[in-house]
């Protein structure tokens, strides 16, 4: 998994590089061109990235 930090970093870059995403790559080593698209998506609809992962529990406390 990637930081905010450095996923922050792939779309500034990707924006920088005139939306060239081997260029981005090529320059970072990360991420896959997939991935770098979904961040870039992300970033539009929400004027951000989230900061972190949150964990769906396996189970409702029902089936508990």
């Amino acid at each position: 998994m990637y930081s905010y930090q450095d996923r922050m970093r792939a779309v500034q870059l990707y924006i920088e590089n005139g939306h060239s995403v081997m260029a981005s790559i090529r320059e970072l080593g990360y991420p896959s061109r997939g991935m770098l698209r979904r961040w870039y998506k992300e970033y539009q609809e929400n004027g951000d990235l989230h900061h972190g992962y949150e964990k769906k529990p396996d189970f409702t406390q029902e089936q508990k």
